[in-house]
């Protein structure tokens, strides 16, 4: 397991986390060794508790864990009219279980029938992982909607999703982009140059002008580390300023993000889920400071569903009120 599990603690981003998670999961549904869904989905949670013990604010590894949980339950149910004895609840997922725990003759299925199970769960999560390899081309199938020409298009860093996006609104678009370059690992850069690359007109500005440039931009786009299940957007340390600026001038933000990123948890404050950071990788070297100066950089903004106009995942576009109903429908609860 531990062997499986040591890749994820590189710093990687999220789709990689996610996608690395769900290939995991796949191994140990191939392995021969489990005879009963409940052994298997026992196995699973103790693989999703061990790899947020390494990636505790890495949502997207629970979110993957928690659809395999989902549609496993659903194939057991299909297949089985009895309740499913033995099987683990979604609510038990990351909560201690008994390790000595031993499976009844009333829990041990015919291994015909398991078999015939499994198969269908490894088509699942093979299902799963094709998702997650389709979902920036089934984004931006959007792009054309949503950009149209002589527009200026405001994104801050670096995001894979939305260069692909402006990338493909480009075949159908004449359009320029102003990238806001961060003040920490200055990903902007890498963006604005990727897409200069690809023919489209780009401007890169430092982060502290966001608010002067807002006045002539049409629509901002970000990224999403999560989507929270309020409809709120938990994103990259800045996204919380970009946003209360559109807001000021009336600037619709729209949020692309894959489906794998909604997370069922509310934040209260911008404490809620976050970390912080070394601020020396965000103040220049000629800076000094002492030590009664506090400078606190966190990981992560939160930003309200107020703020946000429209969501773009590859399951369509939603409004942040629809983010709740979106959440248990893709996790079929």
């Amino acid at each position: 397991m531990k062997r499986l599990i040591d890749p994820l603690r590189e710093d990687k981003s999220s789709y990689q986390m996610a996608k690395e998670t769900a290939q995991i999961i796949l191994d140990i549904a191939q392995s021969s060794k489990y005879q009963s869904v409940q052994e298997l989905t026992k196995t699973i949670n103790k693989a999703g508790k061990m790899i947020l013990e390494e990636n505790p604010l890495e949502f997207s590894i629970e979110n993957v864990i928690r659809k395999i949980i989902s549609i496993i339950k659903d194939i057991n149910e299909q297949n089985d009219k009895k309740k499913n004895k033995g099987f683990s609840n979604l609510k038990k997922l990351f909560e201690k279980e008994d390790a000595n725990e031993d499976l009844t003759p009333a829990n041990v299925e015919d291994k015909e029938e398991f078999k015939a199970k499994r198969t269908k769960f490894i088509d699942a999560i093979q299902g799963l992982l094709q998702e997650l390899d389709d979902l920036s081309d089934t984004i931006n199938d959007y792009a054309a909607n949503h950009i149209n020409s002589g527009e200026v298009i405001l994104t801050y860093g670096y995001s894979e999703t939305i260069k692909l996006f402006l990338i493909d609104a480009k075949k159908q678009r004449n359009f320029e982009v102003i990238v806001l370059d961060g003040e920490c690992k200055q990903s902007g850069q890498k963006m604005a140059q990727d897409l200069a690359d690809e023919g489209i007109t780009t401007s890169l500005i430092p982060f502290s002008s966001a608010y002067a440039f807002m006045s002539r931009v049409n629509k901002v786009f970000i990224g999403a580390h999560a989507i929270m299940k309020n409809g709120g957007v938990l994103g990259r340390n800045g996204i919380l300023m970009l946003t209360t600026a559109a807001k000021a001038y009336s600037v619709p933000v729209i949020v692309l993000a894959s489906a794998i990123k909604l997370t069922p948890h509310f934040p209260f404050e911008q404490n809620t889920f976050n970390e912080t950071l070394n601020p020396q990788e965000m103040l220049p070297n000629t800076v000094s400071y002492n030590n009664n100066e506090t400078i606190i950089v966190t990981r992560f903004d939160y930003v309200a569903p107020e703020y946000i106009n429209l969501y773009i995942t590859n399951y369509g576009e939603h409004t942040p009120a629809y983010i709740y109903r979106l959440f248990n429908e893709y996790y079929q609860n």
